[in-house]
């Protein structure tokens, strides 16, 4: 993994250099010459690419990457839509579908980082919002975080919050979701709490999947937090992405007007529908006869 800058500043993959391309065993990775030999590149290389410099103190950050019910893509979807926010970056990886969103007069990669205005935020806290909409294998979901973990080290994180779905068994009505929350210290203390009901327990099968796990696991040194609703798997799950904007308008006093959103909750979970399907159609597009797509 590596990071550039516009100051040029390289941190390069961590590679085997070798002599000659014989000494070479690893037939998966590719092979890029350069005048010091052979360098061995992992076949899924992730980057984040920063668009200026950053310095900041206190860092809380919100990461919407998970899948079930698209509850993540759609939460920090809409905070960035009704918040005052400045794009810092983006990741690229060879395990990301190939894409780029036409965003007014911006050109974003799949996943992007934003910075929330101190004013929208209320807070002597920088708030970071990290925003993917593009589905992705399961087996990019370690190297991701490895690469947000690296990120995250450059400053004072106060708190990783992991905001997504958990497909429930026991959700029948499309109104009644449950949101529970799952809190562990960098000291690998931990608790779980259903916050509409304390004598909920987790929804069965008890399962997180995906980027929020890998998330959870990798962030060790650092204080995180899952808010998870319980959600339908295969839809976008207005009721759920509702849910969980609820619970951190009132935990992080962003101030945000959510009856809109009440009253247009279908609407925006069809959006985001609209958006996801067009990437699936993409997906499923013979590479050769496709042609490109914007959003």
């Amino acid at each position: 993994m590596f990071f550039d800058g516009e100051n040029g500043e390289d941190f390069p993959v961590e590679a085997e250099w070798m002599e000659t391309e014989d000494d070479y065993e690893d037939e998966e990775a590719e092979m890029l010459a350069s005048d010091e030999g052979w360098v061995m590149i992992p076949e899924n290389t992730t980057k984040l690419v920063l668009s200026r410099p950053l310095s900041f103190r206190k860092v809380r950050v919100i990461e919407g990457l998970g899948r079930v019910g698209a509850v993540g893509a759609a939460v920090t979807k809409y905070l960035l839509s009704h918040l005052k926010v400045k794009r810092l970056g983006g990741i690229y990886s060879q395990a990301i579908p190939f894409m780029i969103q036409m965003a007014g007069k911006e050109i974003l990669c799949p996943i992007n980082i934003y910075m929330v205005d101190e004013s929208s935020n209320g807070s002597d806290e920088t708030l970071l919002i990290v925003n993917g909409m593009v589905p992705y294998a399961d087996n990019v979901c370690y190297e991701l975080a490895s690469v947000l973990k690296s990120f995250y080290e450059s400053f004072d994180v106060k708190e990783i919050i992991l905001v997504d779905g958990v497909a429930s068994r026991s959700r029948h009505d499309e109104n009644s979701v449950k949101t529970f929350q799952i809190k562990i210290s960098s000291t690998n203390e931990h608790s779980i709490v259903c916050l509409d009901d304390e004598n909920v327990s987790f929804p069965e099968p008890g399962v997180i999947l995906g980027q929020t796990a890998a998330s959870l696991m990798y962030y060790q040194e650092f204080d995180r937090r899952a808010i998870l609703a319980e959600s339908f798997l295969d839809i976008v799950d207005s009721s759920a992405i509702l849910s969980v904007l609820k619970r951190l308008n009132g935990q992080l006093s962003l101030n945000l007007d959510l009856t809109q959103l009440e009253e247009e909750s279908e609407r925006f979970a069809q959006e985001i529908e609209k958006t996801l399907s067009m990437i699936k159609t993409r997906e499923s597009t013979d590479s050769m006869t496709s042609v490109p797509q914007y959003m």
